[in-house]
C-alpha cells in the first residue's frame, strides 16, 4: 500500500504520538509550511539543505 506524506503525518497524529516531525521539502511556500505546521509538523527544512541544518533540527527537537 502506497500512503502520501499527508497520510502518514495524519496517522501519527491520530494515534497521539509525539514524535517530533522533520520534514524536508522543494515546496517551501509559505501556505505549505502552514498546513504542514496544522498536520503536527515541527520543522521544516527546504531542499536542497546542509546536513548541518538536519543536525541542528534535531538538537532542537531532542
Amino acid at each position: 500500500m502506497t500512503m502520501s506524506g499527508e497520510s502518514a503525518l495524519k496517522g501519527i497524529r491520530a494515534r497521539g504520538h509525539g514524535l517530533p516531525i522533520v520534514v524536508m521539502t522543494g515546496h517551501v511556500e509559505l501556505d505549505q509550511k502552514e498546513r504542514l505546521s496544522a498536520l503536527g509538523v515541527n520543522t521544516v527544512l527546504p531542499k536542497p539543505f546542509k546536513l548541518a541544518a538536519l543536525i541542528e533540527a534535531v538538537r532542537t527537537l531532542a
